[in-house]
C-alpha cells in the first residue's frame, strides 16, 4: 500500500513539473490558422516549427549571389545609386502616400500619383517627373533604374508590407510616388492633326487602351468630358503602359469648354462602331444625368412619355448625320479634325450636340458575317491608322514635290 501511493505522489510531481514547463517545449506562434472548412484537407501539409529553427544561413557567400543578399556592400551596387533606408516591417511612410493616392479625391488633394512596377517607374523617370517616394523590397528590382539627381524618400520594405499596400493582385514589388504632371502642356513632334474627345468613358481598362492607341498613331491631343473614369486610376495607368506621358490630355472638360477648343474650319467625326445597317436605336440610351436629376419629380406615364421624347431626340440627332465609310474619307484635306468617341453606352445627347456649326459626319466600318459592332479601342484603332496612314503618304508626296531637279 505504501509503495502504492509513493508512486502515486511521483507521478503527479512529474506531471505538475511538465505541464509548468509545457510552454518552453511547445511553439506559441502558430504556423497556420486553418478554418473548419480546410482544415481536414491541409492538416497533411503542416510543416513542424522545428524546420525554420535548422536552416542555417550560408557563412561566405559566392559572387554569383543577388545583390540583395550583398546589401551592405556598395561594390555590388551601380554608380550613383542613391541610399536608401531599410525599413523592415516599418511601412508607416508607405501607409501615408498610399492613402494619399487611394482615390480620385485623395490624388486631386495632394496632388500624386502611384505607379506600380519597374517599367511604368521608369517611363515616369524618363518623362522627367518629380518622384516624392519609392518603396521597394528587392535590390536587385530597382538597380536597373535610372534616378535623377533629386532626393526623394527611398526606403526597403518586407514583400508582405508592399503586398498590403498594392492595388495589383500581384505586386511587382516596386511602389513609386510622383508628383501629378501637368499633361495639358505636353507637346509632341511626331503628332498628326486630328484629336480625340471621349465621351463618358467609364471602363478604366478602355480608357488607358484608347490612350495607347492614341499614342502609337500620332494623335495630337485628347479631351475627356465629365463623367470619365479618372485619368490617373491605377487601371488606367497599368492598361496605358506609360502612354499618358507622351500626349497632350486635357481631362474634366465640359461641353462650353469643348465648343470654344472647335474653331472653324474644324470637322467634328463621330466614330461609329457599328455597321451602317444596323439600326441605331439599339445603341441609343437616355442622359442618366438628365433621368436621375428628373426621376424624383416624375410619375409613371409621365416618365415615359418624357423618356421617349428625350430618345427620339437622340436618334434624330444621330440619323441625321451623314455617314462615310472610314477608307473612304480624304482625311489629309482637312485642316483640323476631332474625333468623337461615346462610351460604354453610345453617344450622350451632347456629344451629339457638339459642333453643330460645323462641318460633321459619321464614319463606320464596314463589317461581314452578321457581326454588328466592335468594341470602342477595336474601332479607333481602325479608324486612327488609316488617319496615319493618309497623312504619312501626303507628307511624302509633299516632300516628293518640293524636290527640284536641276536641270542639265
Amino acid at each position: 500500500m505504501y509503495c502504492w501511493s509513493s508512486t502515486m505522489r511521483l507521478g503527479a510531481r512529474c506531471l505538475l513539473r511538465d505541464a509548468r514547463k509545457y510552454s518552453r517545449k511547445v511553439s506559441r506562434i502558430p504556423v497556420k490558422v486553418l478554418s473548419p472548412d480546410d482544415s481536414s484537407d491541409q492538416r497533411t501539409n503542416w510543416r513542424p516549427v522545428i524546420e525554420e529553427s535548422m536552416k542555417v544561413s550560408p557563412q561566405n557567400p559566392s559572387a554569383d549571389e543577388e545583390p540583395a543578399m550583398l546589401e551592405g556592400k556598395p561594390s555590388r551596387l551601380p554608380p550613383g545609386f542613391p541610399p536608401y533606408e531599410n525599413k523592415g516591417h516599418d511601412d508607416r511612410s508607405l501607409s501615408q502616400f498610399a492613402l494619399a493616392t487611394s482615390d480620385s479625391k485623395s490624388r486631386l488633394k495632394s496632388g500624386l500619383i502611384r505607379l506600380e512596377g519597374k517599367r511604368l517607374i521608369q517611363e515616369g523617370l524618363d518623362s522627367n517627373l518629380t518622384p516624392k517616394a519609392l518603396f521597394f523590397s528587392r535590390v536587385q528590382d530597382v538597380t536597373s533604374l535610372r534616378f535623377p539627381p533629386k532626393k526623394f524618400q527611398f526606403e526597403k520594405l518586407t514583400y508582405e508590407k508592399l503586398k498590403r499596400w498594392s492595388k495589383l493582385i500581384t505586386p511587382p514589388g516596386v511602389i513609386g510616388f510622383f508628383k501629378k504632371p501637368d499633361t495639358s502642356s505636353h507637346t509632341s513632334a511626331f503628332a498628326f492633326p486630328f484629336s480625340i474627345i471621349c465621351d463618358n468613358v467609364r471602363d478604366p481598362q478602355n480608357l488607358g487602351s484608347i490612350l495607347r492607341v492614341a499614342a502609337s498613331a500620332g494623335c495630337r491631343s485628347i479631351y475627356l468630358t465629365k463623367g470619365c473614369v479618372d485619368l490617373w486610376n491605377e487601371k488606367v495607368l497599368r492598361s496605358a503602359m506609360g502612354s499618358h506621358f507622351h500626349l497632350n490630355i486635357s481631362d474634366n472638360m465640359d461641353w462650353d469648354q469643348l465648343e470654344a477648343v472647335l474653331e472653324p474650319p474644324a470637322f467634328v467625326i463621330f466614330a461609329d462602331n457599328k455597321d451602317s445597317e444596323q439600326k441605331v436605336s439599339g445603341e441609343i440610351v437616355r442622359d442618366d444625368v438628365f433621368y436621375e436629376a428628373t426621376k424624383p419629380y416624375r410619375q409613371d406615364e409621365e416618365s415615359n412619355e418624357h423618356e421617349s421624347s428625350h430618345l427620339l431626340s437622340v436618334e434624330t440627332s444621330e440619323t441625321s448625320l451623314p455617314v462615310h465609310s472610314y477608307y473612304l474619307v480624304n482625311y489629309p484635306a482637312m485642316d483640323n479634325i476631332f474625333l468623337v468617341l461615346g462610351g460604354e453606352t453610345g453617344f450622350s445627347n451632347e456629344a451629339l450636340k457638339l459642333g453643330e456649326s460645323l462641318n460633321r459626319f459619321r464614319v463606320n466600318i464596314p463589317m461581314l458575317n452578321n457581326v454588328e459592332s466592335l468594341n470602342v479601342t477595336s474601332a479607333l484603332s481602325i479608324l486612327t491608322f488609316e488617319m496615319k496612314r493618309q497623312f504619312e503618304i501626303s507628307r511624302e508626296i509633299n516632300e516628293i514635290n518640293s524636290v527640284t531637279i536641276p536641270a542639265t
